[in-house]
């Protein structure tokens, strides 16, 4: 960002001005009678534009595949362009693309939203993004990957309850929606940060809540990785929690239900901006760390119980950790609702300077 001093000049009896750079109105074709744009940013600057001005350049890049010599790092390459906005991603190689590499590609292209291959030979591969960033609000975005990320813990604490035999390939298939939605999300917010106009068109205009949202998007990625991992375990260990004590029994259960209702109530407390939801949802946390380490403690392992009852004894102690980390990046989330209910005036604060 280049910056200059500029003296105010009066114009007029009661106007004040400033001079605009030349080489800025020839740019942008401005001449004297044209019509500028001002808005007033919240933290009292003003942004000047003009109506009609031509679009940026189409962003591009070139990715040279014969550096990408460890496994994973063309897929990572690509990925990463796209979450910097980049539309157009041309790979090229000194000889054929490889196997390895294409399968690299097409792997990346999985992952991610609005991309397909537009040209295509042997020495070079052109990706491009068709995503239209102002028809992807990022609120909207965050809605629908709390929903997957929701009714993923639900259906897998349902299969461990062996109350949906489907789970796993259910949650296996939601959990690959999450990831392309989380990449989109990324994107949406890097361009939100590197052009303002795009930004107010996808409901991104404040820098704070830029790094708030993507630290929300990625707290409710790791949800579902988290309950990916806890339906597979279950599945492949052969859980059973019928040979439990009910008693015991009944405590995993109300706390995968209490774990449920905080996802819920978290999210609520950050699309309405509740100060008293977010710290509610606080203490919901609080209070399901603690009963996971009083049913940790409650489970018996030791010599005293046969080795096939000490197994499931780890297992559902594994489980309870999975429901403990859910826990606490749900409580992330609302450590973010809370600052931001802060920022503007509410039943609980008013900021300095805000008319009470």
């Amino acid at each position: 960002m280049n910056t200059e001093s500029r003296k105010i000049q009066r114009m007029g009896l009661s106007s004040l001005g400033v001079s605009l750079p030349k080489d800025w109105t020839i740019e942008l074709g401005l001449n004297p009678g044209s019509l500028v744009q001002l808005s007033r940013d919240e933290d009292g600057s003003i942004r000047i534009d003009a109506p009609g001005r031509k679009p940026p350049e189409e962003r591009g890049c070139l990715v040279r595949a014969d550096e990408c010599k460890e496994p994973r790092v063309l897929e990572r390459v690509i990925i990463g362009n796209y979450l910097l906005g980049r539309d157009t991603i041309e790979i090229v190689s000194s000889s054929a693309l490889s196997k390895e590499s294409m399968e690299e590609i097409y792997g990346a292209m999985d992952k991610l939203t609005g991309v397909t291959i537009v040209e295509q030979a042997d020495r070079s591969t052109m990706l491009e993004s068709f995503v239209e960033p102002t028809k992807f609000p990022v609120r909207g975005l965050l809605r629908r990957l709390q929903y997957l990320a929701e009714r993923m813990i639900r259906l897998s604490f349902r299969g461990i309850m062996k109350l949906d035999e489907d789970a796993l390939s259910n949650v296996t298939r939601l959990e690959e929606e999450v990831d392309r939605l989380y990449w989109l999300i990324t994107r949406q917010l890097m361009v939100a940060a590197q052009d303002k106009v795009a930004g107010s068109q996808i409901g991104e205009t404040d820098p704070r809540h830029i790094a708030g949202d993507m630290l929300v998007a990625a707290m409710l990625e790791r949800v579902a990785d988290v309950a990916l991992d806890l339906i597979r375990r279950s599945k492949e260990a052969g859980l059973e929690l019928s040979g439990f004590p009910d008693e015991v029994s009944r405590r995993v259960f109300a706390l995968g239900a209490t774990v449920e209702g905080l996802a819920k109530d978290t999210m609520e407390a950050f699309f309405m901006d509740d100060v008293t939801s977010a710290s509610h949802a606080l203490e919901v946390v609080q209070d399901a760390e603690k009963e996971v380490q009083s049913l940790s403690a409650s489970i018996p392992l030791g010599a005293d119980v046969d080795s096939l009852y000490c197994i499931t004894c780890l297992q559902v102690k594994s489980a309870l950790n999975s429901l403990a980390h859910i826990a606490d990046y749900y409580g992330t989330i609302a450590h973010v609702a809370l600052n931001r209910a802060l920022e503007g005036e509410s039943k609980v604060c008013v900021p300095r300077g805000v008319p009470s």
